[in-house]
């Protein structure tokens, strides 16, 4: 983002109501609770959970 003069001055200029209606989007919105619930996860009961569950997670799409 610092790298881009135009990304820049564009985030700088967001206002919230076009914040908000960025993230209403039915996937960031599932991102947003994705990252939320990881959060708390993580704070509950330490990093080293939360990332063997991602681990056993993704090795259910591996063949």
């Amino acid at each position: 983002i610092n790298a881009s003069p135009f990304l820049r001055s564009t985030l700088t200029r967001l206002s919230y109501p076009s914040f908000a209606k960025l993230l209403d989007t039915p996937t960031l919105r599932r991102l947003a609770i994705t990252m939320d619930v990881s959060r708390r996860v993580v704070t509950a009961t330490g990093v080293q959970r939360l990332t063997g569950y991602a681990e056993r997670y993704m090795e259910s799409f591996a063949p």
